[in-house]
Order: C-alpha cells, then sequence, then structure tokens
C-alpha cells in the first residue's frame, strides 16, 4: 500500500505538460497561487494537503485534497483496492461520481524484514536494524505521472483515496503485492472524464508495457 509519495513538479508545470497535449486545466477558484505553492512535495504523507485534478462543472481544476477518506479518524482510508470498488456498491457510487487525478514523480514502497536478502537480513541483524527496507518507485522516462483516486467531500472539504491494484511485474521484484493505478498525463484525463462502466472494466494491473524504475533509498 502507498503511505508516501514525492511530487518534485509545480502546479505551473503539470498545467503546462497537459495544455501542450490539448487538455487544459484550469486553477479551481477556492485556492490561491499561494495554496499551491505552499503544499509539501517531499515525503508526502497521509492526511497531507495534497494536490489533485477533478472535473468541476464538467472542466478539469486543479484542486486541493486532504489524503485519505476521514469517515473513521482512527482508520483513514488512503488507498482504496480496484477489487473492493467493482463488488461493493457504496464504492462503486462514489467511483462513478467522483474521480481525481494525483500528480507524483514518486511513490514509495516497502520491503519487510522477512522478505529480505539473506545477506540484508545478516547486516540488519548485525547493525540491529529494525525498519523496512525503503524503495522509490516512479515511472521510466517520464517526468511525471498521475495516481488514479476517488474522493468524497466531508464538511470542510474533498477527502480522497488512491486506488490501488495487483501489483506490476517490476513491483513484484521488491516484492510487493499492491500498486498504485498509474497513468500518464496523455492517459489522465480519460479517467476523469470516460464512462465509469468502462473505466472499470479497465483499471487494472499497471499496463506491462510501462516500466518502473525501482532505486533502494535506505541504506539495508
Amino acid at each position: 500500500m502507498c503511505t508516501n509519495y514525492d511530487r518534485y513538479i509545480t502546479d505551473k508545470e503539470i498545467k503546462k505538460k497537459m495544455k501542450s497535449l490539448k487538455y487544459p486545466v484550469k486553477n479551481d477558484d477556492d485556492f490561491s497561487d499561494e495554496d499551491y505553492e505552499n503544499l509539501k512535495q517531499k515525503d508526502i504523507r497521509l492526511t497531507s494537503d495534497i494536490l489533485s485534478v477533478m472535473l468541476k462543472d464538467n472542466t478539469p481544476v486543479m484542486t486541493i485534497m486532504k489524503w485519505a477518506i476521514n469517515w473513521n479518524p482512527k482508520m483513514p482510508i488512503y488507498n482504496s483496492r480496484i477489487e473492493t470498488i467493482r463488488e461493493q456498491a457504496r464504492w462503486k457510487s462514489i467511483f462513478s461520481k467522483s474521480r481525481c487525478l494525483i500528480p507524483a514523480t514518486s511513490f514509495y514502497e516497502y520491503r519487510p524484514f522477512e522478505n529480505d536478502p539473506p545477506e540484508t537480513v545478516k547486516l540488519k541483524k548485525e547493525n540491529k536494524v529494525k525498519r523496512k527496507t525503503k524503495f522509490s518507485i516512479s515511472v521510466q522516462d517520464n517526468e511525471f505521472f498521475f495516481i488514479g483516486g476517488i474522493y468524497v467531500w466531508n464538511k470542510d472539504m474533498n477527502y480522497c483515496s488512491m486506488i490501488t491494484t495487483p501489483p506490476h511485474r517490476d513491483l513484484k521484484k521488491i516484492p510487493h503485492h499492491r500498486c498504485p493505478f498509474i497513468l500518464l498525463p496523455d492517459e489522465a484525463m480519460e479517467f476523469i472524464e470516460a464512462d465509469p462502466a468502462y473505466l472499470l472494466d479497465k483499471v487494472d494491473t499497471l499496463d506491462s508495457s510501462k516500466s518502473l524504475e525501482i532505486k533502494q533509498v535506505s541504506e539495508f
């Protein structure tokens, strides 16, 4: 499950790229330039205010949401399995009406101790290291990508959750059992504009033609 990610690209750069693809995105009038500039870009964690794109009056807008649906503050829903969305009426209804795009340059996954190679297990034991091994994952040859999500309005603002699918072949090397639903910029608008029934069938494991770049970012 994805619990943190980076976005080393500004809202203005994203809009410029989308405009070049003939997918213009406007700013949400509810937020100022300063609001966008103050958003965290490194190691963004659940419950943070994050940059996202949604349809507002049938127009794609850059907006700010809180990451993690907070119906129960003790159990925030920050990842939503596509299998659950397909099977349960409540989640299918949210998917049908409220989809969003979360721009990212990389996300993080962790390998538990028991899945470490023998030499890593040995090093960790010798150095009394208990933490999981951390990996940064990006899409090869792409400056940034979007993660497909769903959102709900709750009292004061929109709260979103990232959609996850079975793992891409490259993530199995960590190994890891889930993957955020990744969309390249030229694929992204279809996700928020297309017919939801069509999309439910289409959302699945990341297209295997895309290659992920996986870097270990902790020493061991």
